[in-house]
């Protein structure tokens, strides 16, 4: 799963030999097929889309040659008076998802509970930090919690399991499984009456320092690359949104902005003329009146470089406005890229309407179900009119003596998938009993 539009994306690869040479976008598609990396798939997906949206705009060069030894991924300009020279990189919470596995201790508990057929959502839980205050410029936060390879014996061990066979022998009582220890403190409650499953946990993704986090490392590591290149023109960097909250971080009494970290960035690199923050953002939230993404574009300059800084504004809006909008978050889109995409088995993205004659589904759903990839009970609970008393719709319209009339594709260029409408006639007396002839005015003789 590729956090744009997979069609987009395989359009912006079409259109790239315009402007990349082949051995580049073998390399990026390499990259972008990447299932075992999602964080490198990304980095190339926004790679390409910075690339393709700035060519739209004007020339650009890929990789360009200086008389340094580093080649930066964007040369853009002459455009408007306007030239830079930017590489572009993505940031995720790959690095904090080790040592806080938050993420991976919730899927392993999902599927402990799954495995013994009990409800998920009666279940809540409950991590602790380790003692101290947690504040902007004090120490980093430390999570009571084990690495993922030691849950099978210290977590869902012995234990864990008499808990879960208490539970299945009273579960209408509540019962709690409790581990508490200087290094590992976990909670989780069984509650009959919830309604919903719930976790609590200390917040890790945040500024503790301004300069000790992944977004200042890879600003200073750009920063190197940038001037490794030796090019006369002022230089930028795009950080683009791999799936971390970072990017979005607001002062609080415990964290630095995103600007606050990124204004310092600037101030001790006087050299670096801007700092563009792309991140996805839901636009129903906004006022734009959209149902989808929107890629929201942050733009930083340097105080020291005002000249280049007021020219480069009406570029960067007009940049952000040719944006294609992306088809998930980097953090949805990572977990579907992790569990086989595009053969990703939740990736259908419309139900079905029904009607007496006809009905409109999914075309990946249909293929799915010919192929048998699908099992038709799945299909069956998914797709029936009545949830109550689940009956496939085709065998619906069989019972019915119905066949197909005409079948239509409506493609949907901008999704990663197309509808079918599927038409039905009469009652066919191939495959139907007989019946009465319709009721017509006796004549008379």
């Amino acid at each position: 799963m590729s956090i744009f539009p997979r069609r987009i994306v395989q359009g912006l690869i079409d259109t790239s030999p315009r402007f990349l040479r082949s051995s580049q976008i073998r390399n990026l598609v390499k990259r972008l097929n990447n299932l075992a990396d999602p964080n490198d798939a990304f980095a190339a997906e926004w790679e390409l889309v910075v690339l393709s949206t700035f060519h739209s705009i004007g020339p650009i060069q890929h990789e360009p040659r200086g008389s340094g030894t580093r080649h930066p991924d964007l040369l853009f300009g002459p455009k408007g008076g306007v030239s830079f020279l930017a590489d572009i990189t993505a940031a995720s919470d790959k690095g904090m998802r080790v040592s806080y596995p938050i993420e991976a201790f919730t899927a392993a508990l999902r599927q402990k509970i799954s495995e013994r057929g009990l409800r998920g959502n009666s279940f809540g839980w409950e991590l602790r930090s380790k003692a101290g205050a947690l504040y902007r410029g004090g120490p980093r936060p430390a999570l009571r919690l084990c690495p993922s390879r030691q849950f099978g014996t210290r977590i869902f061990n012995q234990n864990f399991y008499k808990f879960v066979d208490r539970v299945s022998a009273c579960p209408h009582n509540a019962h709690e499984y409790l581990i508490d220890e200087p290094e590992l403190f976990v909670r989780i409650l069984y509650d009959p009456h919830l309604q919903f499953s719930t976790g609590r946990h200390p917040a890790f993704e945040y500024f503790h320092s301004e300069t000790e986090n992944l977004v200042f490392d890879k600003l200073e590591e750009k920063a190197g690359q940038l001037r490794g290149a030796r090019l006369d023109v002022p230089q930028g960097i795009f950080l683009c949104d791999a799936g971390t909250s970072l990017l979005r971080a607001r002062k609080s009494f415990q964290s630095y902005s995103i600007e606050e970290v990124v204004r310092l960035f600037l101030k001790d690199n006087p050299d670096v003329a801007f700092v563009a923050i792309l991140t996805v953002e839901n636009e129903r939230a906004s006022n734009t009146g959209s149902s989808g993404y929107g890629v929201r574009v942050d733009l930083y300059t340097n105080p020291k470089q005002a000249a280049f800084s007021a020219a480069l504004k009406p570029l960067m809006t007009l940049f952000a406005e040719m944006l294609p909008h992306p088809r998930h978050t980097p953090t949805n889109a990572r977990l579907r890229l992790e569990e086989g995409e595009p053969n990703y088995k939740f990736c259908h993205f419309r139900g079905m309407t029904m009607t007496g004659r006809s009905l409109r589904m999914s075309t990946r759903t249909l293929l799915e179900l010919l192929a048998g990839k699908m099992p038709i009970d799945d299909f069956t609970k998914s797709y029936s009119a009545d949830l109550r008393t689940p009956i496939n719709p085709f065998m619906q319209r069989l019972r019915n003596g119905q066949l197909i009339t005409a079948i239509s594709v409506h493609p949907q260029p901008d999704q990663d998938d197309d509808e079918v409408t599927i038409e039905f006639g009469d009652p066919d007396p191939a495959v139907s009993a007989f019946r009465m002839p319709p009721r017509t005015p006796m004549g008379r003789k």
